[in-house]
This record gives structure tokens, C-alpha cells and sequence, in this order.
């Protein structure tokens, strides 16, 4: 319990510490190079994501669209993505995440009996790998935490994503990335181990919206029945 109220509070406050509005009014002098680097995000998912907004170049006053930050409060006109068409496909798809990892699904989501003690709800899902299996990150974001402060998880990592998501990868035996730091999906985050309270090598795995964790088994691309025990890389 105590380890769900750290993560809680750590998305929490990341969410509100230091958050900048999803838009950007550009400056004069600036260009798509600086406001990239200002926002830590790749120039061209920039560019992807304002191709209608400079189609006539970019000038001083210009309101940019920031991809990757936290969700604000916008309307169907400051969304700008193209056709009513291409808005759809995207709103289907903005909660896929790709498997970080290729294993057996040794633990699901939800309650699990604990003996005597009665039951504890398990937050995510459990991948059984080798010592040293490279962990991916499951959808392109932000990294808020690479550490291991929080009790039972130990090396631990965080994205945030767009959309109001986050995702969680526990238990590593190494750190590939560092907190700021944007990573992309399929990027290599860290490597599995059995830091923390863990009986065994694996990679506990969480995805959170608005830091409520739901069943990862729900997002990951491919299959979703939570009976699945193999799983491919991506």
C-alpha cells in the first residue's frame, strides 16, 4: 500500500511541478530548433505536429502546438491534425503502448491472495526475462523518475505520455536513460533484474491514467486476453 501511495504522489506531483502549457507562442528570434530543445522533444515531431500551422513559415506571435506534455484544456479548432479522419485514427490508437519487454506473463492485474494476510492488489503486470534483458519503453514520453526511492520497487523508471498516461518499469538491474530525458517507443530504457522486493528476474510493468493504474494487458498492442503468456517484442 505504501509503495502505491509513492507512485501516486510522485504522478501527482509531476503533473504539477514545472508543467508547461501544451501550447507555445513564438518569440521573435526564435526557431523550430530552440523551442524543440526548450521543450525537450524531437524538432520533428514538432514539425509533424504543426505542419498545417507553418505551412507559411514560422513567425514571431505564432501559437505552436508542444507534443508529449501534459493534456490541456483544448478545443476541436487548436487541435491540429488534419482531417476529421486522421483525428478518429488518432484518438483510437493514443492508448496503444508496445510490449517492453519479450517473456511470460508470470503475474496479472489485479487482487492476489497473500496467505494469511488476506489479499493485495497488484498493479500491473509481472513479464518473467533473463538478468539483463533490455526493457523498452513501451510509448514515446518523457522520463520523471530514474531511481530507486520508493520501497519494493527498486531501480525504477517512469514516462509520462501524452494523453495523461504514464508508465511504470520496476525491479531493473540498470538505468539506460535519465530523469528529463524524452525517449522515443522502442527506445531501450534499462535492462531487467530483481532490484527491490522481488523473488525472481523480471520487469514489473504499470500503466497509469491520471496516476490510477489500470490492466496493462487492456493497451498493449497485439493480444489483450489476460490469459496470454507469450508475448513478442516490438
Amino acid at each position: 500500500m505504501k509503495q502505491a501511495i509513492g507512485i501516486t504522489a510522485l504522478l501527482l506531483l509531476s503533473a504539477c511541478a514545472g508543467v508547461r502549457s501544451r501550447y507555445h507562442v513564438v518569440a521573435s528570434g526564435e526557431n523550430l530548433l530552440s523551442i524543440a530543445k526548450q521543450y525537450s522533444v524531437p524538432m520533428v515531431e514538432l514539425e509533424n505536429s504543426n505542419r498545417r500551422r507553418l505551412a507559411k513559415g514560422l513567425h514571431s506571435g505564432q501559437k505552436l502546438y508542444i507534443p508529449f506534455e501534459n493534456s490541456p484544456d483544448w478545443d476541436a479548432d487548436d487541435f491540429d491534425r488534419g482531417p476529421a479522419s486522421q483525428k478518429v485514427s488518432y484518438d483510437m490508437n493514443v492508448a496503444n503502448f508496445a510490449w517492453p519487454v519479450k517473456g511470460r506473463v508470470s503475474s496479472k492485474f489485479g487482487f492476489r491472495d497473500i496467505g494469511t494476510r488476506g489479499s493485495t492488489m497488484h498493479e500491473g503486470i509481472d513479464i518473467a526475462a533473463n538478468l539483463g534483458t533490455p526493457v523498452k519503453a513501451a510509448r514515446s514520453g518523457h522520463v520523471i523518475y530514474a531511481a530507486s526511492k520508493i520501497p519494493g520497487y527498486g531501480k525504477m523508471i517512469v514516462l509520462r505520455h501524452a494523453g495523461g498516461f504514464s508508465s511504470i518499469y520496476a525491479h531493473l538491474s540498470s538505468y539506460s536513460v535519465q530523469k528529463g530525458q524524452f525517449v522515443a517507443r522502442g527506445q531501450q530504457v534499462g535492462k531487467v533484474g530483481k532490484t527491490g522486493r522481488s523473488t525472481g528476474y523480471h520487469l514489473h510493468f504499470e500503466i497509469r491514467s491520471k496516476s490510477a493504474p489500470v490492466n496493462p494487458l487492456l493497451y498493449l498492442d497485439g493480444p489483450r486476453k489476460p490469459g496470454v503468456v507469450e508475448i513478442s517484442s516490438r
